[in-house]
């Protein structure tokens, strides 16, 4: 008895130390972010925990089944989305705090290869394309965006059974580096940071709604000021430079 009094009493001296120490520590904030931004992400958060000591945990997805997880309780400070479409979204679901929603980064759209075959987005339609690869519409956003440029086109009837969707961004490009697609619809960014990947032609943004990421805090974050740091550091210089070296824009 006396034995087992003394391992409870041990226990909850550790629990209590342990959470002294989370208490007294630097927070850790869990960024949900668009796929597309796994690449610019890694430089930017070992900059960001270097210099503030504010360790951060990064969730990769789709927008739209980021903003999904996070309606259904996932637990997530930030939210970074590839559309405002879907941040409106998560806004009007209750979700976030509207007041902190800032852009940090916009991108472009561009038709891409994996050899050094030229294929216009104009000829899509031909014999000689086979398989096009463009996010699913419905959840990622650079496939909503595709489906708009091919529609303001006048491609989208003449392509349907030719297109392969992706679950998100990094997937789509994934498809056209692996040569299972003959193009793809892809981020510039994507385009710009893969090895694999030739540039066919740009999209204009006149055929597609404008590319802008937008993030904000989520309302049920318990770490609100790292978070606001999180956004002013997204918008500073240092970050910002970072940012155009991946292929994304102010």
């Amino acid at each position: 008895m006396i034995r087992q009094l003394i391992t409870l009493i041990i226990g909850l001296l550790v629990l209590t130390g342990c959470q002294e120490g989370n208490q007294t520590g630097a927070p850790e904030l869990r960024i949900a972010a668009a796929s597309s931004l796994a690449g610019v992400m890694k430089p930017i958060e070992t900059d960001f925990e270097e210099q503030t000591g504010i360790q951060l945990t990064m969730n990769f997805g789709s927008s739209g089944t980021l903003a999904q997880q996070i309606g259904q309780g996932a637990p997530s400070d930030v939210y970074i989305s590839a559309s405002e479409y879907w941040m409106n979204d998560a806004i009007q679901n209750g979700l976030m705090d509207e007041k902190s929603i800032v852009k940090v980064m916009s991108n472009r759209l561009v038709l891409a290869v994996n050899d050094a075959g030229d294929i216009e987005l104009q000829e899509l339609p031909a014999d000689t394309v086979s398989q096009i690869a463009i996010g699913d519409p419905a959840s990622v956003p650079v496939g909503m965006y595709a489906k708009q440029a091919l529609k303001s086109l006048g491609l989208w009837e003449n392509v349907q059974g030719k297109l392969v969707y992706g679950k998100n961004a990094q997937q789509v490009a994934a498809y056209v580096e692996s040569g299972n697609v003959d193009a793809g619809i892809v981020y510039q960014s994507d385009a710009i940071k893969s090895e694999e990947l030739k540039t066919a032609g740009t999209v204009s943004n006149t055929h597609h709604k404008a590319i802008i990421y937008p993030a904000g805090i989520v309302k049920e974050s318990q770490h609100k000021e790292a978070a606001e740091e999180f956004l002013k550091y997204l918008q500073s210089d240092e970050a910002q430079k970072t940012i155009k070296e991946f292929g994304f824009e102010r």
